[in-house]
């Protein structure tokens, strides 16, 4: 993967997925640990 910012290839080491809590979803936030650009977002359901 490379970050669409500072153009460098990433590895799994070089992305942070922060982690946020919605009504009834975990969602994720993932950040390149290089510049700090947000690349992308996800959501996971979680337990309820």
């Amino acid at each position: 993967m490379k970050c669409s910012k500072c153009d460098k290839n990433l590895d799994k080491e070089d992305i942070e997925d922060i982690q946020f809590r919605g009504t009834f979803e975990r969602h994720y936030a993932y950040v390149c640990k290089k510049c700090g650009y947000i690349i992308g977002f996800s959501s996971n359901a979680g337990p309820r």
